[in-house]
C-alpha cells in the first residue's frame, strides 16, 4: 500500500510519536522510510533572508541543531529493520516537507501535531496544517 514513507520530525515529543507510528506502517508494508528534519531560523519566520544569509555562526548552530534532531531519530528507529535514509533540510518546514514528498514520490507523510490553541495555530501557522492542506499525498498527523 505505501511503498514510501516520510516521516518529519522536529525533535518534539510528538515527532517522537510519529517517527514510531511511521516505523511501524513501514515495517507493515515492507516500506523504505525517510526521516526528515527541516531547520528554519527563528528569526525568519516570514522568509526575509535565506539560510545562507544568517552568518557562518548561525548557520553553524543551526546545522548542529538539525544534525542532534536526526541523531536522535537514529536512535530511535535502531530497533526497526527498515531501509532508513535521513535528510536535513533548509526553509520553511511545511513547504519544504511537501516539496520533497512531491520530488520524491512519497505515497504517505507522517507528521506530529504540536497541539497548538486555536488562537495559536491560526496566528503563527502549522507545520502539520500546511502539509496536510497542500501534500500531494496522504497525510497522517499523530498526536
Amino acid at each position: 500500500m505505501y511503498k514510501k514513507i516520510l516521516v518529519a520530525s522536529d525533535g518534539s515529543s510528538y515527532a517522537r510519536k510519529a517517527i514510531n507510528v511511521g516505523a511501524e506502517i513501514a515495517k507493515r508494508f515492507k516500506s523504505e522510510l525517510t526521516l526528515i528534519t527541516v531547520i528554519q531560523h527563528p528569526m525568519n519566520t516570514f522568509g526575509l533572508f535565506g539560510v545562507e544569509e544568517l552568518g557562518p555562526e548561525a548557520y553553524s548552530i543551526l546545522k548542529k541543531k538539525g544534525n542532534d534532531i536526526i541523531k536522535e531519530g537514529k536512535e530511535q528507529l535502531k530497533v526497526y529493520d527498515l531501509s532508513i535514509h535521513y535528510v536535513l533540510e533548509y526553509g520553511n518546514p511545511g513547504d519544504t516537507i511537501v516539496q520533497y514528498a512531491k520530488k520524491n514520490n512519497f505515497d504517505l507523510i507522517v507528521v506530529g501535531s504540536h497541539g497548538y490553541g486555536e488562537v495559536t495555530a491560526h496566528m503563527l501557522g502549522s507545520v502539520s496544517d500546511r502539509v496536510n492542506h497542500h501534500a500531494h499525498c496522504s497525510v497522517l498527523i499523530v498526536r
